[in-house]
């Protein structure tokens, strides 16, 4: 009976990343970002909620500052600062002096969903793109943007977001893993099952984002700001959403360089499974498959069979490795990162466990707050 479930959970993720991958392809295949006469009644309000960001506020302004200087008097740049208690404010005067298109406001209430609403209140625009704090944005990005949002239908985007590493070996297993969520995310939209985007890097426009009643059905949980909007507005109306990937809309972050902040990071993550939200049924399943590898796992280490495990790891590891070869070129990594394969599925499981715990009965800290998870 156990080989016949580890067997079926097998094909069952086979399955869900020979869809993603599909969906990957077509994303890649939609959107020829070159040579675009960009309208000049196109503007856009770019908002950029923070707390606690001095060490990286300035990289993102700085970024952003390099953009093309005739499509940034298109743009407002608003800051809105979610109770920060360090030198944030400071390290943004040099650019609020000398760049006039960014404004600095409070956040009239507590949290990144009440600053982005804030934030919403205060901009002129009719299209809104969120970047977090601690992102970075390359030279052709504005212009990339500018481009996807005067030839696309679509009133959200997903838009593509890259770990980077800063040398140890945590962050080089989270760089691969967030590329592949990040395609599997982009494929699984692009089929019509969307399950999951990043507040990081994301367009929507003024008029969904009311139509959908913004934030308020999950404005208690303190994330979600990306996921559940997505799902409501694909729910209000499929047409509306869209996965754009283009090499030069990418924006970076680093990722997580401790455990511990890793661990707080994933548990706030998971607890948005549990919100009585929208789900979809690529995130089910896939919620499924992963209770199934944490079982065999369990089962493994207590002594109760080693195979389902092993079936399961070796499946894990050769869908992982399809998944690896459909987006490598896209994020210029070198084809031997997929030496990392063998153990992500070991790396993942030893973390599924306390996330799982934590997310059901623990806390997690976030930006300097603790919140419970349930």
């Amino acid at each position: 009976m156990i080989d016949i479930v580890s067997i079926m959970a097998a094909l069952l993720y086979f399955f869900i990343l020979g869809l993603a991958v599909r969906g990957w392809y077509k994303t890649l295949q939609k959107k020829n970002l070159e040579n675009i006469s960009i309208s000049q009644n196109l503007c856009i309000s770019i908002l950029i909620p923070f707390r606690n960001e001095e060490k990286n506020l300035s990289s993102l302004l700085d970024s952003l500052q390099k953009q093309d200087p005739k499509l940034l008097l298109q743009c407002e740049i608003v800051l809105i600062n979610d109770g920060s208690t360090d030198n944030s404010e400071d390290s943004i005067a040099p650019f609020l002096s000398k760049f006039n298109l960014i404004k600095c406001i409070k956040n009239t209430g507590s949290g990144k969903k009440e600053a982005l609403l804030t934030g919403i209140q205060h901009c002129k625009h009719e299209w809104i793109v969120t970047l977090d704090a601690d992102v970075v944005v390359q030279q052709q990005w504005l212009y990339s943007l500018l481009s996807v949002l005067c030839t696309t239908k679509a009133q959200l985007l997903v838009l593509p977001v890259q770990y980077y590493s800063g040398g140890n070996l945590l962050q080089g297993f989270q760089v691969i893993e967030n590329s592949a969520l990040v395609c599997m995310s982009a494929g699984a939209l692009q089929m019509g099952y969307p399950f999951t985007a990043n507040g990081a890097h994301m367009a929507y426009t003024k008029t969904l984002f009311h139509a959908i009643d913004g934030f308020n059905p999950e404005k208690k949980i303190p994330s979600g700001d990306d996921e559940f909007l997505l799902l409501r507005a694909f729910t209000h109306n499929n047409q509306t959403c869209e996965a754009v990937f283009s090499s030069n809309l990418i924006v970076y972050t680093l990722a997580p360089s401790n455990l511990p902040d890793f661990i707080q990071q994933r548990t706030r993550w998971a607890s948005k499974a549990f919100a009585k939200s929208p789900k979809s049924l690529f995130s089910k399943t896939l919620g499924l498959w992963t209770i199934v590898f944490i079982l065999s796992f369990l089962f493994a280490i207590l002594g109760l069979g080693f195979q389902p495990f092993i079936v399961l790891w070796v499946s894990k590891i050769f869908a992982d490795s399809i998944l690896f070869l459909s987006f490598y070129r896209f994020f210029s990594y070198p084809w031997y990162r997929i030496a990392f394969l063998p153990f992500m599925g070991i790396f993942q499981v030893l973390y599924f466990v306390p996330v799982l715990l934590l997310s059901i009965f623990g806390r997690y800290k976030w930006k300097g707050r603790n919140y419970g998870t349930r």
